[in-house]
């Protein structure tokens, strides 16, 4: 290999191991651990009409599933 590919892949791997290492030092939002009791709130249907409150379904099995599921 000649010397500028080298350096360009050089530059490459460093630039990306910065990106990764500047994602890894974002300290995450709230304070629950696993195992903790998911905080209290309320949520509307996909057509809008019915709000469901999680405290509401204490003592019952539910589910929560965040993200898309299409």
């Amino acid at each position: 290999m000649n010397r500028p590919v080298l350096l360009f892949a050089g530059v490459l791997v460093l630039v990306s191991a910065a990106a990764v290492l500047a994602q890894e030092q974002q300290p995450r939002q709230g304070n629950l651990r696993v195992g903790d009791a998911a905080p209290d709130f309320e949520i509307q249907d996909v057509a809008g009409k019915t709000t469901v409150k999680l405290s509401n379904l204490k003592g019952r099995p539910t589910v929560l599933l965040f993200g898309s599921c299409t």
